[in-house]
Parts: C-alpha cells; sequence; structure tokens
C-alpha cells in the first residue's frame, strides 16, 4: 500500500507552508496563483 495524499485545511496557507517547509524539509510543488491551494513534496519522489 502506498500514501498518494494528505489533505489539512488551514486558516493561512502561506504561513502553514513556510512552517511545513522549515519544519519537515518539504518543497513547494504547487501554489494556486488566488494562493487558497498549494501542495507540497518531499525531495524522495518516486
Amino acid at each position: 500500500m502506498k500514501l498518494g495524499y494528505t489533505i489539512i485545511y488551514v486558516p493561512d496557507v502561506s504561513a502553514t507552508r513556510l512552517f511545513f517547509e522549515q519544519a519537515f524539509g518539504l518543497k513547494r510543488r504547487f501554489l494556486h496563483e488566488s494562493g487558497i491551494y498549494g501542495e507540497l513534496t518531499h525531495t524522495r519522489q518516486r
């Protein structure tokens, strides 16, 4: 079994994205131009 996605609903996407990047080393994969939706990824994509 392989986990595909985890969805987290947050009030501030930019602040949360920055936290996850700094705390866990995740990288921005996508950020919608509206700033209300984004995706993060780790460096070991398979």
